[in-house]
């Protein structure tokens, strides 16, 4: 948003907050923050009956105006302890907020998504956090709410439509990686939207991706049978139809797969992590040797796994012989589907019969499929290397697991590794299982994925041409916010050139020191930081989660006489409870304070960002 003499900051796209000279700010009374975020967010003067209406509309007359005049005097109060109470302006009948006291970032969305160049629209589509107020509700006023939902499919559409030039423009240029990106995206916002899901699959299309494209495809028409109960058009089966012309054309032998070399198309610089593609290259040079090797590699969410392989398969497809690279990943959403990575992974040139699972009735049918899989990767092994990819195990049904270990105990003569990636494998009994039988066979490694060191975020701040005054003030804040998480410092990074705090020169990237002093004090985690924690906590029971808020509320190692006195949390699986939260990660257990903690702040604040004002309070009580 750009400098002024804004003193105020209202962000409203994704959970709403507000900041005075970029400090965080509280207002408890819930309509008087729905009126700070109306006239924000409207940007206009209301008369006071509109807005009496607006959030009383179910009250007579004389009390609504009187709960308006309520709001107004918390809203004004408040406003004035933070010496911003100048930008309430009060004309007669009209309230308004002064357009020079304030910046809002649905007003900036606005002005730079009518902007017809590729920055602006970047920049526009970068502000949007999340949906439109998320999680602020009214429920005594439908009007309210009423407009929250007209204004959130405002934004959405426009959203969707920058991101369709944006799209577009990347088409034009050729940047197959950066068009699939904003596409997707595009789908995130409206999966029905039938011409961007054709786009979708033309552009995986495009790529040589014809199981990416299947996929696609085959989402679609479970999501459009489940929401609308129809079919897709005539033209997305004519499209899926071509689709399958090209797969039975297809040989894959000579593909670079696009999960490889697209999936990451604003990809950061591949820094710390060469010493693990040496050690994978050197067991990919015994395994082409035909002593085939399983790899696990763990970490937590967005560590960098995916990169890491794309880097190692990058560096087999250049080399001699070229491997064969066959990818398929794990989905929270898969339960249903039976070995599904698998049958992505060998969809492209592989015969059709493969893929038509047996009847789990039929007796022994899961044992004839797993057989079928092992001969189809045996032909596709004979005389050159094979290196077959499983991501998100965490995420893997029975079924799937069960035919990983098959694979996995009889690769060993066969040039063939096997590479699976999970975030932990202890909270996987059947990994440990194949852990424990895989090294005794000296046929399985595991490795583990550490945050990136502040060396390697210089590095890598280098390597993307920031200005290295810029970079060596950065460094440290960005370790510490990003845990050394590599999609979280891909998230900051995006921000600040979303702000232009850093912005480009000739001589690469600039930082506005002042603006980011400013800016990092208000500084909160994107609302992706939110969702990557959720997926982790999204299985985990009650009684976990209760003892999970005492912990980030406590701020710091909970002893276990503590924990013993607080309602809803020492039972007799207590002990249980907290092995399983270790092997997830989840928990740090310290036996020399005989103590609990979080294992990271990043954690800490997903945990808090979910919790109302009332639990923490309740809480804090509580451990007091």
């Amino acid at each position: 948003m750009p400098e002024g003499t804004a003193h105020l900051s209202i962000r409203l796209m994704g959970t709403p907050e507000f900041y005075f000279g970029g400090m965080p700010q509280t207002l408890n009374h819930l309509k008087s923050r729905a009126l700070l975020f109306y006239l924000a967010a409207t940007g206009q003067p209301h008369t006071r009956s509109h807005l009496a209406t607006l959030l009383w509309g179910e009250s007579g007359q004389s009390e609504a105006y009187h709960s308006l005049r309520s709001s107004l005097y918390h809203l004004r109060k408040a406003l004035q302890a933070i010496q911003a109470g100048e930008a309430l302006i009060s004309d007669g009948e009209l309230l308004s907020l002064d357009s020079a006291s304030y910046e809002c970032d649905v007003i900036e969305f606005r002005r730079l998504s009518v902007q017809d160049d590729e920055t602006g629209l970047s920049r526009a589509v970068a502000l949007r956090r999340g949906p439109f107020l998320q999680g602020f509700t009214i429920p005594d006023a439908p009007l309210f709410e009423d407009w929250v939902q007209i204004e959130n499919t405002r934004l959405n559409q426009a959203s969707f439509e920058a991101l369709d030039r944006l799209t577009t423009w990347a088409e034009s240029r050729e940047a197959w990686a950066d068009a699939i990106n904003r596409a997707q995206k595009m789908i995130e916002l409206d999966p029905l939207a039938e011409t961007a899901q054709q786009r979708l699959m033309r552009l995986y299309l495009r790529q040589g991706e014809m199981g990416l494209a299947l996929r696609q495809y085959r989402q679609f028409v479970k999501q459009l049978q489940q929401e609308l109960g129809i079919r897709p058009s005539s033209e997305t089966e004519a499209l899926h139809e071509e689709i399958l012309r090209q797969q039975r054309n297809h040989a894959p032998q000579t593909r670079v797969p696009a999960q490889f070399s697209a999936r990451q198309p604003n990809a950061l610089p591949f820094v710390g992590r060469d010493d693990l593609v040496d050690k994978l290259a050197a067991i990919s040079d015994r395994a082409k040797n035909a002593h085939g090797t399983t790899v696990l590699i763990q970490g937590e969410g967005g560590i960098g796994k995916s990169r890491l392989l794309d880097e190692f398969a990058s560096r087999l497809i250049r080399g001699s012989p070229p491997w064969i690279v066959l990818q398929g990943a794990c989905s929270p959403f898969d339960d249903m589907l039976s070995h599904g990575p698998f049958i992505e992974a060998l969809q492209n040139g592989t015969p059709e019969d493969l893929l038509i699972e047996s009847d789990a009735s039929v007796p022994d049918a899961r044992g004839r499929f797993f057989w079928r899989v092992l001969q189809t990767i045996r032909s596709m092994a004979r005389g050159t290397p094979l290196l077959l990819v499983v991501e998100d195990l965490q995420w893997a049904n029975s079924s799937t697991l069960n035919l990983f270990g098959f694979l996995s105990m009889r690769f060993h003569h066969l040039p063939v590794m096997l590479v699976g990636t999970v975030q932990h494998v202890d909270a996987i009994p059947a990994l440990q299982r194949l852990i424990t039988l895989g090294r005794r066979r000296h046929e399985l490694h595991l490795f583990s994925l550490a945050p990136l060191t502040p060396k390697a975020i210089e590095d890598l701040l280098r390597f993307s041409r920031v200005n290295p005054n810029s970079a060596q003030m950065l460094v440290e804040w960005l370790s510490e916010k990003s845990g050394g998480n590599p999609f979280l410092l891909s998230e900051i990074l995006a921000q600040l050139r979303a702000e232009t705090i850093l912005h480009p020169t000739q001589a690469g990237w600039q930082m506005d020191a002042m603006r980011w002093l400013r800016w990092r004090t208000r500084f909160t985690l994107p609302e992706t930081t939110h969702d990557l924690v959720g997926w982790r906590l999204a299985n985990i029971t009650p009684e976990a989660g209760v003892l999970l808020d005492v912990l980030a509320v406590a701020a710091q190692p909970v002893p276990e006489s503590v924990l013993h006195n607080l309602p809803g949390i020492w039972t007799d699986s207590f002990p249980t409870l907290v092995n399983d939260l270790a092997a997830r990660g989840l928990v740090l257990e310290l036996p020399d304070r005989a103590a609990l903690a979080l294992p990271h702040h990043l954690l800490r604040e997903a945990l808090l960002h979910r919790l109302s004002n009332l639990r923490r309070r309740t809480i804090h009580r509580q451990l007091a």
